[in-house]
């Protein structure tokens, strides 16, 4: 494909998604600003603490979707072409082994 095919896709990915990349600014940066504040009143040996400070410490990676219309903020896809990848290997192995118990 032509760097100028390419340009316009990429235009026009980015055009089609700037409407909900524009309203999902001001909702990322309120969820920001909110578990910084909420991440301060908890003891850093919280279970919910250390997951605040998990996505606070990759927030760059988790807000990258906003500036590029080609990333998807879900992981639909992904799941879906792995399910079928898990479904074969689960019908190849045959019964689990606490199946396998209750039967014998």
């Amino acid at each position: 494909m032509s760097a100028c095919a390419n340009s316009r896709i990429s235009r026009n990915i980015s055009s089609a998604c700037w409407p909900s990349q524009e309203r999902s600014v001001p909702v990322v940066a309120e969820l920001e600003a909110w578990m910084r504040a909420e991440r301060a009143t908890l003891s850093r040996h919280n279970d919910v603490a250390k997951a605040m400070n998990y996505m606070l410490k990759r927030w760059d990676a988790f807000t990258r979707f906003l500036g590029d219309g080609r990333i998807c903020i879900t992981n639909n896809a992904a799941e879906r072409a792995l399910r079928g990848i898990a479904f074969g290997v689960s019908l190849r192995r045959g019964p689990s082994g606490a199946n396998r118990m209750r039967r014998g």
